[in-house]
């Protein structure tokens, strides 16, 4: 019997245009994997069809229906009328929400097989209260498989029913493509990107700066914050406050490659997990020197023989960040190293078989 798969892309009600990471992965993946096969279909509340094919970056050869969501109620409605028109076997929902309880409930008694992938880090490491965490084990015991896309899963959900039928996701990605390494277009830049938020420590980076500050400006050197978010306000009272106009910037863009193809050193900060960071492949895609905070999975893209893996201390970050700027000439070779290690590994073609084998074998 043939088998034949639903997956649901479900994007912001309000903010639609918001694409993550997650959803730009996963849509690729589908359409990729849908190059060779019709056993495919997506069900979406995008806008219209040209913003799918902007996210895939190039046209659609999944099947896909466009449903309508007014608000939570009219999409959830709207999108048990399409589950109940094309029957199928499989149902393929992201993480363990409310709404996922509920697809999950509704698939069930529309006899689908559910496969659930499990892609935020604080679910997988149970820094979740505990609704969140009774409704995940709702959902993982009922699903028919599970995907997980940290390796580490198995330390926090330990259960057997669910770890029987759990893998994880072998390989992230991004559109290496727009990102080039000519060191001869390197200018001496220190980046940092991403959402202007706790979890992303732009503040300690800004800290660091600070206390390095004398030695940034004898190498002249200038400090570039990609992003937006709640702590912007707090950012720019620093920068003014500190007196780092002349060397820090704040730029907004959706389209970072023009800076990491300039930037020497990329710092990645986040709290619990910088994997599968899409700033983290697109810096190590550019040839820039990474320094990251070591967890999680990070060491799943980086070691210390390429980066520099940093306890959260300021002390710490303020050392490897002049430490690379001293030695970064010396280590191109790595750099070039490392960008060919992650691409071969880390890479379109590998996610798609890995799904392929997840949804069919």
């Amino acid at each position: 019997m043939s088998k034949y798969l639903i997956y649901i892309c479900l994007f912001p009600i309000k903010t639609p245009n918001l694409v993550g990471g997650m959803e730009r992965r996963m849509l690729r993946t589908i359409n990729e994997i849908s190059r060779s096969s019709n056993k495919i279909k997506v069900i979406t509340n995008a806008p219209n069809i040209e913003f799918l094919k902007k996210i895939c970056n190039s046209e659609i050869y999944f099947q896909y229906t466009l449903i309508e969501s007014l608000n939570k109620y009219n999409l959830l409605y709207n999108l048990c009328k399409v589950l109940i028109k094309y029957k199928r076997n499989y149902i393929h929902i992201m993480n363990t929400t409310l709404s996922s309880f509920i697809i999950l409930n509704i698939s069930k008694l529309l006899h689908y097989k559910i496969i659930i992938s499990v892609v935020d880090y604080p679910t997988v490491q149970k820094r979740i209260g505990y609704f969140k965490i009774i409704l995940t084990y709702y959902c993982l015991f009922f699903a028919y498989k599970v995907d997980w896309l940290y390796s580490y899963y198995n330390v926090f959900w330990k259960n057997n029913l669910i770890l029987k039928k759990s893998s994880f996701t072998k390989s992230s990605f991004t559109d290496y493509e727009k990102f080039n390494s000519n060191f001869q277009e390197k200018n001496k830049l220190i980046l940092f990107s991403g959402r202007f938020v706790s979890l992303k420590q732009p503040l300690f980076f800004l800290e660091s700066i600070n206390n390095i500050k004398a030695f940034i400006r004898e190498n002249n050197y200038k400090v570039i914050l990609i992003g937006d978010g709640e702590l912007k306000f707090k950012i720019i009272q620093y920068i003014k406050i500190h007196s780092l106009e002349d060397i820090v910037e704040i730029e907004n863009t959706n389209e970072p490659s023009m800076y990491f193809k300039k930037s020497k050193i990329f710092v990645s900060l986040q709290k619990y997990e910088n994997y599968p960071s899409q700033s983290l492949l697109e810096a190590i895609a550019s040839c820039n020197y990474v320094i990251a905070t070591n967890v999680g999975d990070t060491e799943r893209l980086l070691n210390k023989s390429n980066s520099t893996l940093i306890d959260n201390s300021i002390n710490s970050l303020s050392t490897s960040i002049m430490n690379a700027i001293l030695n970064y000439e010396n280590m191109k070779e790595q750099l070039v190293e490392l960008k060919s290690n992650v691409m071969k590994l880390h890479n379109l073609e590998n996610s798609a078989d890995y799904f392929n084998q997840l949804y069919f074998s």
